[in-house]
């Protein structure tokens, strides 16, 4: 899963920037994991759900239970 991740942040992301600080770089990683990976991107593990929509799901199937 590690693998996967990482292979995504570098292709979608990071092989399409240019950074000149290390700060800026990592606030870039963290703004592609938090809006895009997390929130947006469909993910074939999941059921093409978000991560977000997988432990909303999960949450709201603890409360009902």
């Amino acid at each position: 899963m590690a693998e996967s991740f990482f292979n995504s942040l570098k292709v979608e992301w990071l092989y399409k920037h240019n950074y000149e600080l290390r700060l800026e770089a990592e606030l870039s990683v963290l703004k592609w994991i938090e809006n895009w990976h997390n929130r947006r991107r469909m993910h074939p593990s999941l059921g093409y759900k978000t991560i977000e929509e997988f432990e909303n799901d999960i949450y709201n199937q603890q409360i009902v239970a």
